[in-house]
């Protein structure tokens, strides 16, 4: 029983210890750039061709929290909403060419990982984790027809911060994931009826290069 209360002291103290260190925190405000390859068959996507593979651009307004322990224990949560666009989207038949088309993106991950540099002046960080990415596209050439992407992916993500004052600096980072899941699914309206036809998504890769400011306090 002495040594369950002894073993129980110790670890108790080695928590408080822990915690009474020195966490920062980074909040952080800039722009995004989420590319996506993606793959899916014909009709989900036009077929331009043998490949049906599509690249999704997202042009995003980014926010961000990087929060490290003094241990080097690191977490870093981030989401970025704005405008998404496909080349070669879809077949535009009163003229036999294809249409690329603008829509909706929103993306976020979540990781925890270790900051290998975190001082005074600047941060490098890595963190793993997954995605979430959402894009929602009308056809420019026919609004009754409306493609909707949810992809999940598995990455890391690299951080670097510099600070040009106490509490004041820019970051940059990057974000490469795997989609080992993920759905596409084209909704087609013709009056009163509705065609839906899905695909799914996997294999993939995602890359999110974001710039910004950062507050740190």
């Amino acid at each position: 029983m002495k040594k369950i209360i002894l073993g129980a002291a110790v670890a108790l103290l080695m928590s408080a210890s822990l915690f009474a260190k020195t966490w920062t925190n980074n909040i952080g405000l800039g722009f995004s750039v989420p590319i996506t390859m993606l793959k899916a068959k014909e009709p989900v996507f036009y077929d331009s061709g043998d490949s049906k593979e599509k690249t999704q651009l997202g042009f995003n307004i980014a926010g961000m929290y990087l929060g490290y322990h003094e241990s080097g224990f690191t977490v870093k949560g981030a989401l970025s909403l704005g405008v998404g666009y496909m080349k070669d989207f879809w077949l535009n038949t009163n003229d036999n060419t294809t249409d690329s088309a603008i829509g909706f993106n929103a993306f976020e991950t979540l990781g925890v990982g270790y900051s290998f540099v975190h001082t005074d002046k600047a941060v490098l960080a890595l963190t793993g984790g997954f995605g979430l990415q959402e894009g929602v596209y009308i056809s420019p050439s026919d609004s009754d027809i409306t493609v909707t992407l949810i992809d999940f992916s598995l990455g890391a993500d690299l951080t670097a911060i510099i600070r040009s004052s106490e509490g004041f600096g820019f970051f940059g980072s990057i974000y490469v994931g795997w989609i080992p899941t993920g759905t596409v699914s084209r909704e087609e309206k013709d009056g009163s009826s509705k065609s839906t036809y899905n695909e799914d998504l996997n294999g993939n890769l995602t890359i999110a290069p974001t710039i910004g400011v950062v507050w740190t306090f």
